[in-house]
């Protein structure tokens, strides 16, 4: 199956043939950092990964990894404020 990824700072779409899922980083639950994946879970059971092999070396995925990560991070600090507020 062919899988074509888009992530930029307010969302991920995963499109396949038959589907696609948009899925803002607010809702995204956690970023994990892996020698064979990067994996983007949406929550504790489910998630989008992505092998090493997509990445051109170790620093690559690293960077990438922190990039999500930060995207996530802005998305909960932006969240909570609009709850609090």
């Amino acid at each position: 199956m062919t899988w074509n990824v888009t992530l930029d700072d307010s969302s991920i779409v995963v499109r396949t043939p038959g589907s696609e899922r948009r899925t803002s980083w607010h809702s995204i639950k956690g970023v994990t950092d892996a020698p064979t994946m990067v994996g983007i879970w949406y929550n504790s059971g489910q998630g989008f990964f992505i092998p090493a092999r997509a990445f051109s070396d170790p620093s690559a995925r690293a960077a990438f990894a922190e990039w999500a990560s930060e995207r996530l991070r802005s998305a909960t600090v932006s969240s909570s404020a609009v709850n609090s507020a």
